[in-house]
């Protein structure tokens, strides 16, 4: 077996760890250059139907614990988030600050998500009623349906093209759930039971109990 000097092995040591310092800087700049959201209107329209200046009145909203205010008291109606080239990003009816029937577009008009959500407590909110994710060539990507931030019934993933990528039955109370797999051919790769990710569905904040937001939901 060949030997090396301690000098080769020192210098062997050194070179990687130069290569280590320039790939986790390389890394980094490319994280630096991810472009952020970028919001460049909001219209809210309130439960009277009025529609409130959000430039103007953007510091009367506030969000915590998911939960929006409006001048202290808890937000009912709508408000609308616009993208560059003024297209419509999102959309939220919200009752008792609650964000409900939520809308995500992608900037062709096509619909990203849809999703409601229910309070649970004062500071958890879970995904509650039909839940839908698409791709951005209008295909679906996943549905199916939550109650009270648990997934329920049948759960569906689809591949790009269509084709089923797995399919889960959630029953109510159990940990266990029953869920079959496929790859991109339709060929089944997984068929038995997992355990049930109880985070799936479910926000859980940590509310400042100075803030005089604090007030607890009606529920």
């Amino acid at each position: 077996m060949k030997k090396f000097s301690p000098i080769v092995i020192m210098n062997t040591f050194i070179r990687s760890i130069t290569i280590l310092v320039i790939l986790v800087f390389f890394v980094g700049c490319i994280e630096t250059l991810k472009p952020k959201e970028e919001i460049i209107s909001v219209k809210v329209i309130s439960s009277e139907a009025k529609s409130i200046d959000y430039n103007s009145e953007k510091d009367n909203f506030k969000m915590e614990c998911f939960t929006m205010y409006y001048k202290g008291k808890l937000f009912t109606g709508k408000l609308e988030k616009y993208g560059p080239g003024d297209y419509l990003k999102k959309e939220a009816n919200y009752n008792n600050g609650i964000p409900n029937n939520i809308f995500e577009y992608y900037d062709n008009g096509k619909v990203k998500t849809k999703s409601s959500f229910v309070a649970l407590n004062d500071t958890t909110i879970g995904q509650n009623g039909l839940y839908k994710k698409y791709y951005k060539s209008g295909n679906i990507k996943a549905q199916g349906e939550f109650k009270n931030g648990n997934q329920i019934g049948l759960f569906e993933e689809y591949y790009k093209n269509g084709q089923i990528k797995e399919k889960a039955i959630f029953e109510e109370g159990k940990q266990n759930f029953q869920i079959t797999e496929y790859d991109k051919n339709g060929q089944i790769i997984f068929n038995g039971r997992k355990k049930r990710n109880n985070r799936v569905g479910i926000e859980v904040c940590n509310r400042n109990p100075e803030s005089h937001y604090g007030k607890k939901r009606s529920m």
